[in-house]
């Protein structure tokens, strides 16, 4: 039996070399899954923490500037939108919010 230029000594070989064949993509395939379901979960949790943010600073009564809202709605940094965050609980106006922001975003 021939398969790509090579001659199978016999059809046991062959079939077995299928089959490993197919179980490395179905293997393939659920790593693929997984990646993308982790991917899924971060891009998630970092929406989330985007509009918490938006919501405490909502909450607390502080506008947000159309140009700071699409900063922190494009932000795929957890660690900045933690920093942030502190920002929006610490400042009492939207002026020091602006000023702690900026500040916080050259940290």
């Amino acid at each position: 039996m021939e398969k790509n230029g090579y001659e199978w000594p016999s059809k046991f070989a062959a079939t077995h070399r299928a089959a490993g064949r197919e179980e490395g993509r179905a293997e393939g395939r659920e790593e693929g899954r997984e990646e993308g379901r982790e991917e899924g979960r971060a891009e998630g949790c970092v929406k989330g923490e985007a509009n918490m943010l938006l919501y405490v600073l909502e909450t607390r009564g502080i506008p947000v500037p159309d140009h700071i809202r699409d900063q922190i709605n494009s932000c795929d940094d957890l660690d900045q939108l933690h920093r942030w965050a502190k920002c929006a609980m610490t400042s009492d106006t939207a002026e020091e919010f602006s000023a702690n922001f900026s500040n916080a975003d050259a940290m």
